[in-house]
């Protein structure tokens, strides 16, 4: 949109007498806004794009100018959220307005996404969901460089005016602030707290499979560690298949985006849960874990971000005792009954010798532990 300002004169009856001294000036955005008029002698200030008094504070004789302001960006009033976040859907006439914060600069939330989940931004939405309502919308988006650009947290996103989508890295809730002075967006994510309970579903019965309905509770020690003994794994009713898959939510449900909004499972898509080893988990979506069927002891340990599984002996009196070392982040735990640990860095020092603590603070690197002479070796971030 164009602006003209006309003939701005300071300085009285100085200005008149050098009207013939009339410059023409391009205003551009690397002049400085001022809500105030210029105090320093001679500065050149006119009423201008954003509706701010703009200036070039230069020390100048008094003197009429006039500036050609030629194409500067005209914010829209409203920006709206869209794409499969927040309940919403790729459809022309949905979106979530988000707040304006002035000066072209937009904020919003985006609350427990799963992974992958892809949006953009509107000026406008559509009454109708066809072509030409597409047309409408598309017109007026901002989005990424390309289409499905995955978002970089914590750091400014460039945005262009084009109807490319970005997605979300990680599932969880994001805090959104989109400028259109600079053209960029940051992202700030907001770690998630721990929830309360966690259940397990999945082929966890011959008949109900996949019925998240239909699932195990794992018990809430209070400090974030999830167990469910005599889990019964069966495999997989698909024909052929002779796995089980399993994962985790805090929100079982008959909609399939409530339980996926607090879904825990691998980073990489059926990854192996092997009997006694520690397997990262995490909210990474609708990702599933693969497993032997079976009679397994689940532990799901939240502060380190690990599941272990281990399977039940078909003998009465077989015994499993098992112990899980799990490396975190400048720390060691052990899950499971221990009688003694011992602990190694990479130089055969002993850290810990003989103890029967469950948990050891030590400095980021690689250790040897030795839990009642069985030796794991982990990784301490």
């Amino acid at each position: 949109m164009k602006k003209s300002l006309l003939n701005l004169a300071f300085g009285g009856l100085a200005v008149l007498s050098m009207a013939s001294m009339v410059n023409a000036q391009t205003l551009t955005l690397d002049w400085k806004y001022t809500e105030d008029i210029p105090t320093s002698a001679g500065a050149r200030s006119a009423t201008g794009f954003q509706g701010k008094l703009w200036t070039n504070d230069k020390e100048n004789q008094y003197q009429p100018i006039s500036w050609n302001v030629e194409e500067l960006p005209d914010f829209p009033e409203n920006l709206y959220l869209i794409g499969m976040v927040n309940g919403l859907n790729w459809d022309p006439t949905q979106g979530e307005l988000m707040t304006n914060e002035g000066d072209g600069v937009f904020t919003t939330q985006i609350i427990d996404a799963t992974v992958g989940a892809t949006f953009g931004f509107s000026s406008v939405l559509a009454e109708n969901n066809d072509g030409g309502g597409w047309d409408y919308v598309n017109a007026n988006r901002y989005g990424a460089v390309a289409d499905n650009t995955p978002v970089v947290i914590g750091e400014e996103n460039a945005i262009y005016q084009n109807a490319f989508a970005f997605n979300l890295p990680k599932s969880g809730t994001y805090n959104l602030t989109v400028d259109l002075v600079n053209m960029n967006m940051f992202v700030e994510y907001v770690e998630p707290e721990n929830p309360e309970t966690l259940y397990v579903f999945g082929t966890i019965t011959e008949t109900d499979q996949w019925v998240p309905t239909t699932n195990v509770e794992l018990v809430n020690d209070g400090n974030d560690v999830y167990t469910a003994m005599d889990v019964e794994i069966y495999a997989s009713g698909d024909e052929g298949e002779t796995y089980g898959y399993i994962a985790f939510t805090a929100t079982p449900s008959e909609d399939w985006n409530v339980v996926n909004a607090t879904r825990y499972g691998p980073v990489v898509g059926n990854t192996e849960l092997v009997n006694e080893v520690a397997t990262e988990i995490g909210r990474n979506g609708d990702t599933s874990y693969k497993i032997v069927p079976g009679t397994y002891d689940f532990t799901v340990d939240l502060n380190a971000n690990t599941v272990t599984v281990v399977e039940k002996g078909s003998g009465v009196e077989q015994v499993i005792n098992a112990v899980a070392v799990i490396g975190g982040n400048g720390n060691i735990r052990i899950v499971g009954e221990a009688q003694s640990v011992s602990v190694y860095n990479v130089n055969g020092q002993a850290v810990v010798l003989n103890s029967a603590e469950r948990s050891f603070d030590v400095a980021a690197g690689i250790y040897v532990v030795v839990v009642d002479g069985k030796t794991t070796k982990v990784m301490v971030k």
